[in-house]
């Protein structure tokens, strides 16, 4: 399974594709499949996929930016069908009201989520679900940090959190303790293009290169 802009096409799929939608090729047949997302009243349907990721058991999970909550591949009906977290143990992922902008799997069935409410740990082992204490430098705001993008630094094991309007993020997951790190220090009601992080990648355990709106920097940590 991956993502695709628009010049990846069964021939089947015909019009403009505006946003990444989830395909898998099969690599016995070589034919590309397209999927698309399905809301709860099975009447409204997207492509426009965020993010997918594969867990160490091999499920396929996928995020979409029109629908909120989590999609789930199903083998047996060839299709996505939306998580059901009603069962775990964070309130506010019972509603399934969640917008995910980028998911990794980091150990076993142990999913990082980037959404709109800030970045989570999910345990679909267990059940579990634990929040990041990310660092929000508009008090007002509280931890509600928008995430955007989730990657691990391998030398230090640190969670690295892009984030919009707040940087740059890592977090120690053992200590749920977050470092921040800004382009420029601006007030918060000017926050600048710099600040908004949509993805970032360790070079070291001291440097990650940082990608903001279409500018790239390397960031010393």
């Amino acid at each position: 399974f991956f993502q695709a802009e628009d010049g990846i096409r069964d021939y089947k799929v015909t019009g403009v594709q505006t946003c990444a939608l989830p395909i898998c090729l099969n690599i016995l047949s070589g034919k590309f499949d397209r999927y698309t997302l399905t809301a709860e009243n099975q009447n409204e349907k997207s492509g426009r996929v965020n993010s997918i990721a594969c867990s160490a058991s091999g499920k396929i999970y996928a995020s979409c930016d029109l629908f909120t909550g989590i999609f789930i591949y199903e083998e047996k009906s060839n299709a996505f069908r939306k998580c059901n977290f009603s069962k775990f143990d964070l309130q506010e992922w019972r509603s399934n009201q969640i917008t995910v902008y980028s998911m990794k799997f980091f150990s076993g069935e142990k999913l990082l989520a980037a959404t709109n409410l800030g970045t989570y740990e999910i345990d679909f082992s267990s059940n579990h679900i634990k929040k990041l204490n990310l660092i929000n430098h508009d008090p007002a705001k509280g931890n509600l940090v928008h995430s955007i993008s989730v990657s691990q630094n391998h030398f230090t094991n640190e969670y690295v959190i892009g984030t919009w309007g707040n940087g740059v993020e890592l977090v120690d997951a053992r200590t749920n303790s977050a470092k921040s790190f800004w382009f420029l220090s601006v007030p918060p009601v000017r926050m600048g293009s710099y600040n908004i992080v949509t993805s970032a990648e360790a070079l070291s355990d001291s440097e990650i290169f940082v990608s903001a709106l279409g500018k790239i920097g390397r960031a010393h940590v």
